[in-house]
């Protein structure tokens, strides 16, 4: 919650435009002092004062991006675990998460007429459990991007379903959980009833409602403010292009989503594997143009991944797409054995 890189680096600015006194030293043994003994008590004293002038306005903006980057939503899921067995419970609820991702795997391969006993469906688990960088972000450290991709995929389910509204409080809740990968399944919102984006705002405006009541400037500067400001990070591909050029991929990749959210998503009927095929596409259009790629973030992939695969391997689709194409002419000669 208290980023010792954004803070030491917001204290930094400040002190380089002479917009506070303190200096990174003063700021790093205050935050020393904190972990010590964390106490909400000792939060102000971590906070430097800062000069009204205009001209130190990217330095508050540095500033008041230190705290809780995620929504209320996550912290709330955490709590009755580390209520009941403290730290542990982090990796326990990670372990139940990621059973019901791979129950929710399961239960929309069999919305498609695909088993659990199927190979498919075998398939599709193994690509969830087998890879050791699910199990290392999960059940090793404690990424938090289980519970917000959980909510995500739980609402393709809903929709996949017949359950609109339900789909929809599910993205309103992955996005109250964290940004992303909520807002990527976002424009599936677009062919709900009026209904069903009516519970997503509601749910939406429920989950951030306290944090805006509480400090607006700084829950917007937290959560979207410092995605602004922010550098971009070596383990980026922007990060060794030009400017212009990591713009035009960025401006690129989004034509592109469009034109696949358009195609698989807004015209026609919808399908599963269309649906799928889209969240595929714009997963990986964010992550090859974001400002940073860290290796936790290829967890949202991993159900896209998992279920478009056995969906793709399907006998009856393989079957239905051979019958479609049109049958090549004989060209055995006559007498000869075929």
């Amino acid at each position: 919650m208290l980023d010792p890189v954004v803070y030491l680096h917001a204290i930094g600015v400040a002190h380089a435009m002479g917009c506070t006194d303190w200096t990174r030293d003063d700021a790093s043994r205050r935050l020393d002092t904190f972990w010590e003994h964390p106490s909400k008590d000792l939060l102000p004293t971590l906070h430097p004062p800062l000069s009204e002038d205009a001209r130190c306005r990217p330095a508050r903006q540095w500033v008041e991006s230190v705290g809780y980057r995620w929504g209320p939503v996550l912290l709330i899921s955490y709590a009755p675990w580390i209520l009941l067995w403290g730290r542990p419970g982090i990796y326990a609820c990670h372990l139940v998460w990621l059973l019901l991702l791979c129950a929710c795997v399961l239960w929309l391969l069999s919305s498609e007429g695909v088993a659990w006993f199927r190979t498919e469906a075998i398939a599709a688990i193994a690509v969830m459990l087998i890879p050791l960088l699910l199990r290392r972000v999960t059940l090793r450290h404690t990424d938090c991007d289980l519970f917000p991709t959980l909510l995500a995929f739980s609402g393709v389910v809903a929709l996949v379903r017949n359950r609109p509204a339900l789909a929809a409080a599910l993205f309103g809740f992955s996005v109250g959980a964290k940004l992303l990968p909520g807002v990527l399944y976002l424009p599936l919102l677009l062919r709900m009833p009026r209904r069903a984006i009516g519970v997503f705002c509601l749910v939406l405006g429920t989950c951030f409602l306290p944090l805006a009541i509480a400090d607006l400037p700084s829950a917007y500067q937290q959560m979207i403010g410092f995605n602004v400001i922010r550098g971009t990070s070596s383990t980026a591909l922007p990060y060794f292009l030009p400017e212009w050029l990591a713009m035009f991929l960025r401006v690129l990749a989004l034509i592109c989503v469009a034109v696949i959210a358009w195609r698989y998503v807004w015209s026609g009927r919808q399908t599963t594997v269309g649906i799928l095929k889209y969240l595929l596409c714009a997963h990986v259009a964010f992550l090859f143009t974001a400002k940073l790629l860290h290796n936790n973030y290829l967890v949202w992939v991993f159900p896209i991944v998992a279920a478009l695969m056995a969906l793709l391997l399907r006998p009856t689709r393989i079957s239905d797409e051979l019958s479609c194409r049109p049958r090549a002419a004989a060209s055995v000669p006559a007498g000869r054995p075929s």
